[in-house]
């Protein structure tokens, strides 16, 4: 577990992720809470005009039918959420039908949007004077407008947060495309075998790759001529040796055509021997130090 941690923390294509990801969800946190605020407010805004276009709808001497239900509906949420409209006159408390949502409130108001408790309730209204003196007060409960403003912002932050991990995945996907010709390369070394010390490609290689890949070239290189340097080494001293062990044959030769005692044919029959070994090294020698000078002729 330790070596994988360790690994990990090493890995630069690791770091890539997991700094592009925290990146990516830090911005997408920070535009995601913007973005609530802005659409938060833009329905607080939009409620607030359906106030007035509803206060705009009233003509002086009746509130408009349907504004106010005859009856409160069944459901509390909708009791909740619908608009109250109420007049208010001079020094009175506001006129409002039994049946309605309770709005109790206390001329003089000022004029335009207000927030306001009444019934132990808090209000969002818009109040506007009337020609004969009286106000027309359009309200709403704040709590109802404020869930429907949260939902709605909810669901202008909800496609952004949905499409954060398919984000992710694709930095994921990007990251190890992008390292893919690394991983080609470690597979082209991985294959070859210890003679084979040709240059590697570079003709696909990323520009921020080409240095290290022309350093292993330069190392290769230098590791080829190296090779080829110990090959002609072993050659000469092959050569070399083989000139004084064909004397030596010759002299055994003689030695074994006359007639010696034959604790002295004994000694020269191990001579043979010894020199049939050296002959064997030396052809070894020199077929060894043949491939290492010309590597191509090994695949061949």
């Amino acid at each position: 577990m330790d070596g994988r941690q360790g690994m990990l923390s090493t890995s630069l294509q690791f770091r890539l992720i997991a700094t592009l990801s925290t990146l990516i969800v830090g911005l997408a946190l920070v535009g995601g809470a913007f973005s609530y605020a802005a659409a938060l407010d833009e329905a607080n805004e939009l409620q607030d005009d359906q106030l007035r276009q509803v206060a705009a709808m009233f003509q002086p001497g009746a509130v408009p039918a349907g504004l106010v239900p005859a009856a409160p509906p069944a459901p509390s949420r909708e009791r909740d959420l619908q608009m109250v409209v109420r007049l208010v006159g001079p020094a009175q408390r506001a006129s409002q039908d039994g049946d309605s949502p309770r709005l109790a409130l206390v001329a003089p108001l000022s004029n335009g949007l207000q927030s306001s408790d009444a019934d132990g309730e808090r209000w969002r209204l818009y109040v506007r004077s009337l020609p004969d003196g009286r106000q027309l007060v359009v309200g709403q409960r704040t709590a109802a407008r404020d869930e429907i403003a949260r939902s709605s912002a909810w669901h202008t932050v909800l496609p952004l947060l949905a499409l954060l991990p398919t984000l992710l995945l694709l930095v994921v996907v990007v990251v190890r495309h992008a390292f893919e010709p690394v991983a080609a390369l470690s597979r082209e070394l991985d294959r070859r075998t210890e003679d084979e010390l040709s240059p590697l490609p570079d003709d696909k290689v990323l520009e921020e790759i080409k240095p290290f890949t022309a350093s292993i070239n330069r190392l290769l290189s230098r590791a080829q001529r190296a090779m080829q340097a110990q090959a002609r080494f072993i050659a000469d001293a092959a050569h070399e040796l083989r000139t004084p062990l064909t004397a030596l044959s010759l002299q055994a030769e003689a030695l074994d055509a006359a007639r010696v005692p034959a604790d002295i044919r004994e000694q020269i029959a191990r001579l043979w021997r010894g020199m049939r070994r050296m002959r064997a090294l030396l052809e070894q020698m020199l077929t060894h130090a043949h491939l290492d000078a010309d590597p191509t002729e090994l695949g061949s």
